[in-house]
């Protein structure tokens, strides 16, 4: 089972000397994580290094890293594999290391930038993905408060309500809810897309 973060999160750390900042994100979509990463880059340009890893994907199939010009596997790596080892999803996550003068070696670079990211993750949280899945509705007037009622009961809710001459909204429905989400349509009339 995959998992998500609960949050985000910025941390620094001290590694002989040299200054770690771990910023760990939600994200969607490689769209989502390039922004981020450009972001987080801009904001430490005169970091030594911006190193980032990133899962997406219902089932963490897309992933990708980068060791910005630390030696090759002793960066995006370790921090690929800290993410990937909680079975995470939707994470990216970018380490702006400034150099404190000590050199880490391969070895200890793979071991702070590990230890980083995994303290970072294990800060924040985890929680177990649940697949969700989005309809639009259309419904008369008359029905809405019924169906919000029933909704409730199911620990759904109708957002983004627009009123003309019907009542237009939408539901977002966790997949374990969905079989009786439908039923509910059925039994009201109410149509979804």
């Amino acid at each position: 089972m995959k998992h998500i973060l609960k949050g985000e999160l910025t941390r620094s750390v001290k590694i002989k000397r040299s200054e770690f900042i771990a910023h760990l994100f939600c994200v969607e979509s490689a769209e989502e994580v390039k922004r981020r990463v450009r972001e987080v880059v801009r904001e430490h340009k005169n970091a030594s290094h911006n190193c980032w890893a990133y899962i997406v994907g219902a089932d963490g199939e897309v992933c990708h890293c980068s060791d910005d010009g630390e030696p090759s596997g002793s960066a995006g790596k370790p921090m690929l594999g800290a993410l990937s080892s909680r079975d995470l999803t939707n994470a990216c996550v970018v380490v702006s290391r400034y150099f404190g003068g000590v050199k880490l070696g391969i070895p200890g670079l793979i071991e702070a930038y590990s230890a980083v990211v995994g303290d970072a993750v294990d800060e924040v949280g985890i929680e177990p993905l649940i697949h969700k899945v989005t309809y639009f509705l259309e419904m008369c007037y008359s029905k809405l408060d019924s169906l919000s009622h029933k909704l409730s009961s199911l620990g759904l809710e109708l957002s983004e309500l627009v009123y003309s001459q019907s009542v237009q909204g939408k539901v977002v429905v966790p997949e374990s809810v969905e079989d009786e989400f439908l039923a509910v349509l059925a039994e009201m009339r109410v149509e979804s897309s």
